[in-house]
Parts: C-alpha cells; sequence; structure tokens
C-alpha cells in the first residue's frame, strides 16, 4: 500500500540528440497536484504553453489540465478538472480515463476512452461545455468492445488522424474529417498496426 501522499507522477527527461538522456526534477507529483497521474496528452495552447490533460487519480476521479509557465516545464500553474457542462439529461460529463485535447480555430476539444468517447469544448482550457460522441459513427471493422485508449487525434495531409490502442487488439487508426457543424471526427478508414502471432505446432 502506499502512503499518505504517494502516487503515480509525470517524470520530465530531456535529452539533446534523443540518445542521451537526463532526468530533470519531477514536478508534476501528489505533493503539487494533489492526485496521481495516469495516461494522457501533451499539447501546446493557443499561447504556445506546454500543457498537459491527462487521467487524474483523484476522489472522485477525474481529468485535469496542468498548463506550464516555462518551455522547460520547471513551473506548472495548477490543475484544473475538465467537466463537461450541460451533458445528457442536464448532467455534467467528466472524462475518464486515457484523455486528449486538440485545438480547431480557438476552441479547445477533449475527449477521453470512457464513456463511449465523449467530448467536450473550451475555449479557456477551465469552462468546459459537454459537446456529445466524439466519432460520428463506427467503422464497420472495428469489433465490438474494442476501446480507444492512448488516444491522439490531429491534422495530418489536409485531413485528420485518431491514433489509439485498442486493448484486445493492440496499435490502430482512424483517418478521416473535422466536421465542424456537428463538432466531430468523421472516419472514413481504419486500419491495424500490429498482427496476431500465429501459433507454431
Amino acid at each position: 500500500s502506499r502512503h499518505k501522499g504517494e502516487s503515480f507522477s509525470f517524470v520530465h527527461v530531456t535529452s539533446p540528440d534523443m540518445l542521451h538522456w537526463t532526468w530533470q526534477t519531477t514536478k508534476l507529483q501528489p505533493a503539487f497536484t494533489r492526485h496521481g497521474m495516469f495516461s494522457g496528452t501533451g499539447f501546446i495552447t493557443k499561447e504556445g504553453k506546454p500543457a498537459a490533460i491527462y487521467a487524474g487519480l483523484s476522489d472522485p476521479r477525474n481529468t485535469f489540465v496542468a498548463v506550464a509557465n516555462d518551455n522547460r516545464l520547471d513551473s506548472w500553474n495548477e490543475p484544473y478538472p475538465v467537466i463537461g457542462k450541460g451533458g445528457p439529461n442536464g448532467e455534467d460529463v467528466p472524462l475518464l480515463g486515457d484523455p486528449d485535447c486538440f485545438l480547431v480555430g480557438d476552441t479547445y476539444y477533449a475527449y477521453s476512452a470512457a464513456n463511449k468517447v465523449q467530448l467536450c469544448k473550451s475555449t479557456d482550457l477551465v469552462n468546459w461545455t459537454y459537446v456529445g460522441p466524439l466519432l460520428k459513427h463506427e467503422m464497420p471493422d472495428v469489433a465490438i468492445g474494442e476501446d480507444v485508449s492512448c488516444a491522439n487525434l490531429f491534422p495530418f495531409g489536409g485531413r485528420w488522424m485518431l491514433l489509439c490502442i485498442s486493448h484486445p487488439f493492440g496499435c490502430r487508426y482512424y483517418f478521416g474529417d473535422w466536421d465542424a457543424e456537428t463538432e466531430q471526427f468523421v472516419p472514413d478508414s481504419h486500419a491495424r498496426m500490429n498482427w496476431r502471432r500465429r501459433h507454431q505446432d
């Protein structure tokens, strides 16, 4: 069991050449965040600041955003929760598990692997509004029960790619377009990035 105040942290390492690495002081740890941190995504804010969105091991569980005060990642603003206001039945929608954040124009969008990949939006990373499902539709070759874990949605060659993993089957990606009217990702293809090992007799 862990002592009070101990949990998972985001560590910080730097390299001048991607071969030689130096450990830096860990800033994003429970002593600062007041909760542990699971997976998430790094991104750059509209103001050009490094930021992280992550699954917080808080009580209750939630997703949080932390914005760095400098490009060296030596100082961070206190994390704030991502809770979409005005969800189904008027209930707020917290994002849970493997979140990602991306920009379309001046609007931030955030989603997570849990709760059927629900999407929220914000103009300031503090106040969030519920939008709805991220995916306009699922692709026919995706098996029932596959999740969109450790995901990252980003522009790619004039279109959009959703890179993720499926816990049952491994790495995969969707390719498609962003529908600005419905505020959804519209995939038109899906592919896997691994293969099953064949059993040998």
